[in-house]
């Protein structure tokens, strides 16, 4: 089994294969290695004549094959592209549609030389239990699209910021991965509205992430820390009604004031303890600006209020997953008794 990362090198490099399984949550990376083999296989003129696409929530598989086994006209190759192949999953679906998977199985031992067959699966795993799968997996380039690791992704979005012809600076990119997450297809969203802003040959720095990225729960989350850190009631009180108001779900905003918090506590302890600025990221597991940043949030708190925060949210968490209390509420009262009992800030 191969990543679709280098399946898609080897289609750029003209090495395509007639079969193709794309299976995983990152559907932009799908879609992407679709296209390529599009670029590569269909010339435009010929688009509509070879290049057909199925649903096969809608359409059973049998379509798809019937239109891999027609010849191309014009052109040497037919692209057939059949999307939301679910029943190679072990995720369970209402059958809308009958499929033939005898005839895809018989497709499959024998591929059409004309034609390129992709099926696309939007899960993260295949059902190697099914027979189907296996003969697949034996005769077909499998290839996952799973989402990047943080070492991978920053390049990527940095390479991506190259496409746009503008420069996404690394800490800008650490930036925007904590607060966006990361889904590829709304970094790169969040990426092209940055490019647009800054203009072809500019630079997005942290402060253009800052400015310009879409609002998060995340992003809030660590401006609710900031006016708490600042012991700002009334700021503080409003950063967490304005999560409220877009309905974000107590429990994670709770998730996120922990990690952060922790990011925080991991920071201090690590410098208590002799480390350098230069190595927190690496200790810690994460991009070096989010462990400079986590720092610097962290500096006007002592390590035993971190530690007791951390204790109140994880008991807070038990709270409300049970049921123990009015939700809002005690986020509000978590906020007032963070501010009320901080200490006096350290350098």
């Amino acid at each position: 089994m191969m990543s679709i990362v280098d399946v898609a090198k080897q289609i750029d490099s003209g090495e395509i294969a007639p079969l193709y399984i794309f299976f995983g949550e990152e559907r932009l990376l799908i879609d992407e290695t679709v296209g390529l083999l599009r670029e590569k296989i269909v010339q435009d003129q010929n688009v509509d004549f070879n290049f057909e696409t199925f649903d096969l929530n809608e359409q059973p598989v049998q379509l798809a094959i019937e239109a891999a086994e027609t010849y191309p006209f014009i052109g040497d190759k037919r692209l057939v592209v059949a999307h939301g192949a679910s029943f190679l999953s072990s995720v369970k679906e209402k059958d809308k549609v009958e499929h033939d998977l005898e005839a895809l199985e018989a497709y499959v031992q024998n591929p059409a030389p004309y034609s390129v067959l992709v099926m696309t699966v939007f899960h993260p795993k295949l059902d190697e239990r099914k027979k189907i799968v296996r003969h697949l997996k034996n005769k077909a380039v499998v290839a996952e699209a799973c989402p990047l690791k943080p070492k991978e992704l920053i390049p990527w979005l940095m390479e991506r910021a190259k496409g746009r012809k503008v420069v996404l600076a690394e800490d800008a990119a650490a930036l925007l991965h904590q607060f966006v997450g990361g889904e590829l297809r709304t970094l790169d969203n969040e990426l092209a509205k940055m490019a647009s802003f800054v203009g072809q040959g500019g630079t997005i720095t942290s402060d253009v992430v800052q400015k310009l990225a879409a609002e998060t729960a995340a992003q809030n989350v660590f401006q609710l820390i900031n006016e708490v850190a600042e012991q700002n009631i009334s700021k503080a009180l409003h950063a967490l009604d304005h999560l409220l108001e877009r309905n974000e779900e107590p429990v994670k905003i709770v998730f996120l004031l922990a990690r952060q918090f922790r990011l925080m506590y991991e920071a201090r302890c690590l410098i208590k303890k002799g480390c350098s600025e230069r190595e927190l990221g690496r200790l810690m597991g994460v991009h070096p600006y989010v462990a400079k940043l986590a720092l610097q949030q962290g500096k006007p708190f002592r390590l035993e209020e971190l530690a007791l925060l951390l204790d109140k949210l994880a008991d807070l968490d038990y709270e409300m997953k049970t049921g123990q209390v009015d939700k809002q509420l005690a986020l509000q009262l978590f906020i007032l008794q963070s501010i009320n009992n901080k200490g006096v800030p350290v350098s």
